[in-house]
């Protein structure tokens, strides 16, 4: 027992030599996010929700405990409360596996920042629903036996926010109020402090979060309207997607409804994320109208790594015009996906003068006339459209894993032929080797590797059965496609 106390004593002494180096640059405080903007137009109120959090660096190993206060600021006329306060789940178990010592958070009403309103349970469960509360405080001792401290860490969450903000906004961007660390809660007021060797020490930053009201410019709403198709795929895959126009012209205009013509573009937002391989008004509305014919004039011009615009004149003597309508599908354009890592992601979005030469404009035509498409880029309709249902919708494309072999091809060899066919009636039935890629085999396509894929593919070889429904040769198997079939080797 005395080996052990003994041992203990030593450690102590040893981490007070390490407490004597530490200073304020060793540890932030920090309000997470930073800064949040919040939008309306001018004279209008902004409102929001936004999720806070307080994160604490130390650069040192042994600190042993720490305390502050927050409390709102808001501008003058502006209304802030925190709604939700909880201790983050990050701090429940940050030092020599077990809880803090001793934890106390409280929140203050508005009116009392004094006397606190009520505490916050320490087992992370929430203090919620609070309709007045405009400060909180924190103290917490890691270790009341002084066994355990918390070592260098980055990051580390220890209280978890909701604060509501709300107010009109001006011409100008300003700020709507901040929820900033403070020593003028309680009483006697909670410091600001990192105890280290028993040593109360000041952190240099203590970071608040900025809360900041802007000008919505919005594009106003538009008669024509360009909707654009997303989709997911592997590197090198191509998918297809659709471009939708609204053609929703002023039934005050006598021309109403006599939609002659339009023309647009579509462009990739980030270079060398995608690039267009085929465009096409087979299958849409496009290809199909007047009697099947299609329109008179249909342009349709590729800008690889770029986009694609499309013109139509849908009779040259101006005797067949288009009834005003939404949903009408125009175009169907195969993009090739170049993205190459998980989490990556674009926008395909319309692009008005900014393709061909001259420049194609953004317009429909009716009874002559040329009326312009939204100027909303689309990705977020409700955020830079003054009216989200009459504006332009972007693509939005994203990058999805996978693995490449030739469809039908069971016994990884490249061909399509009846081995793959005996291949898989051999692994099915007589314990023969695995699919280097169960998907590949699958040619059925209904995600099942049965004797019905081996049957196909003899039918397709020699029986004018139909191809496999992939298509042939080699495609990329998206992994999260038929999950229950693995595809671990790729095949071309």
């Amino acid at each position: 027992m005395k080996k052990n106390v003994l041992l203990v004593v030593v450690a102590l002494c040893a981490a007070s030599m390490v407490w004597a180096q530490a200073t304020g640059a060793d540890f932030d405080l920090k309000m997470t996010p930073a800064a949040t903007v919040l939008k309306a137009p001018v004279g209008a109120t902004a409102s929001g929700t936004v999720a806070c959090g307080v994160v604490l660096d130390s650069r040192v190993n042994g600190l042993q405990g720490w305390s502050f206060g927050l409390k709102l600021e808001p501008a003058a006329g502006v209304d802030m409360n925190i709604s939700k306060v909880a201790l983050a789940q990050a701090a429940l178990k940050a030092a020599c596996g077990k809880a803090f010592g001793y934890v106390n958070t409280s929140y203050f009403a508005s009116t009392n920042l004094a006397v606190p309103a009520g505490p916050v349970p320490g087992d992370g469960a929430a203090a919620d629903g609070l309709a007045d509360c405009a400060a909180v405080t924190q103290g917490v001792v890691v270790d009341m036996m002084q066994v355990c401290s918390l070592g260098v860490t980055t990051g580390l969450r220890i209280i978890d926010l909701t604060v509501e903000v709300s107010g009109t906004v001006g011409a100008a961007a300003s700020e709507a109020g901040r929820l900033a660390f403070t020593e003028t809660v309680g009483s006697p007021p909670t410091a600001i402090v990192m105890v280290y060797g028993g040593a109360s020490i000041t952190p240099d930053v203590q970071a608040p979060a900025v809360f900041t009201f802007e000008p919505k410019t919005c594009a106003p709403a538009a008669q024509f309207t360009i909707d654009i198709g997303g989709g997911g795929a592997a590197t090198d895959a191509e998918v297809t997607s659709r471009v939708t126009l609204n053609f929703d012209s002023d039934p005050a205009d006598p021309n109403s409804g006599l939609v002659q013509g339009w023309s647009y573009g579509v462009c990739i937002r980030d270079t060398g994320t995608m690039d267009v391989v085929a465009a096409t008004v087979k299958g849409t509305d496009s290809g199909t109208f007047k009697g099947g014919n299609g329109p008179d004039f249909n342009s349709i011009n590729l800008y690889p790594g770029e986009g694609v615009t499309h013109g139509v004149v849908i009779d040259m003597m101006a005797a067949v015009t288009l009834p005003a309508q939404n949903g009408w599908t125009d175009l169907a354009v195969t993009w090739k996906i170049l993205m190459d890592a998980e989490g990556q992601s674009t926008y395909v979005v319309p692009c008005d003068l900014t393709l061909g030469s001259p420049p194609v404009a953004n317009v429909m035509v009716i009874g002559g006339n040329s009326l312009a498409a939204s100027l909303s880029p689309g990705i977020d309709p409700a955020e830079d459209c003054c009216n989200p249902e009459s504006c332009n919708k972007a693509g939005l494309f994203v990058y999805q894993a996978g693995v490449k072999a030739v469809v039908g091809s069971a016994n990884g060899d490249g061909r399509l032929d009846i081995a793959d066919g005996i291949f898989i009636l051999n692994y099915l039935f007589r314990g023969g080797r695995p699919l280097p890629c169960e998907k590949a085999g699958d040619v059925t396509g209904d995600c099942l590797l049965d004797a019905s894929d081996a049957v196909y593919i003899i039918h397709y070889q020699f029986l004018d059965g139909p191809p496999p429904v992939q298509g042939l040769g080699c495609v990329v198997f998206a992994s999260d496609e038929c999950p229950n079939l693995t595809c671990e080797v790729p095949g071309c």
